[in-house]
């Protein structure tokens, strides 16, 4: 059983978002003893560069220790999940065999699984109460946007002072239900724990 979660993001706003929801998933699951590291944050781009990924997966296996695991979260954007994800596992474990290693992507952006939910996320962060979650949603490319459209007045999305209190809000239960990627997430996540 693991016992540190190092976790490698690529935004801003993941920073402490990433912490929160694993949290989050952990609380579900009745796991308390498992550490949330610090994450690593480098840009999409850079972990799609040749040795770049594995020179990071390194130094979070060090943070790991024996028993921990690296969760690396990237969104898709434009990529296809199914080929992108596999390609990154398995130059990840290619550096660091002697660790437990997961990869998720969220489709498109880590923002889509707030749209998944956005009924629970009505009055939060200035969105509206009657916010609904959109048809075909997960082929919305520009998701901080749309949620700034959503917003009420002249104020705007901002993943560095929104994003940990919309994570922390939303009911993740129905981000599961209508957001594959969300779901594929969680059941990784558990796995991993396990």
């Amino acid at each position: 059983m693991i016992d540190r979660v190092v976790p490698i993001v690529e935004g801003r706003g993941e920073v402490p978002s990433i912490r929160i929801l694993l949290q989050r998933l952990m609380a579900e699951v009745n796991i308390h003893h498992v550490t949330i590291a610090p994450p690593d944050r480098n840009s999409r781009s850079s972990l799609l560069k040749p040795q770049y990924l594995e020179r990071v997966v390194d130094r979070a296996a060090e943070s790991a220790g024996e028993n921990g695991a690296i969760l690396i979260l990237i969104d898709s954007d434009r990529d296809r999940p199914c080929v992108l994800g596999p390609t990154l596992l398995t130059r990840a474990k290619a550096a660091r065999p002697d660790r437990r290693i997961m990869v998720a992507l969220a489709e498109i952006e880590f923002e889509t699984w707030f749209i998944a939910a956005a009924e629970s996320l009505r009055g939060c962060s200035r969105l509206p109460q009657t916010l609904s979650r959109p048809s075909h949603f997960e082929s919305i490319r520009g998701a901080k946007e749309w949620l700034t459209k959503q917003i009420e007045g002249s104020h705007q999305y901002k993943p560095t002072t929104s994003q940990a209190a919309l994570t922390a809000r939303m009911d993740l239960e129905l981000a599961r239900r209508h957001s594959a990627s969300f779901r594929r997430f969680c059941t990784r996540f558990r796995e991993l724990l396990a």
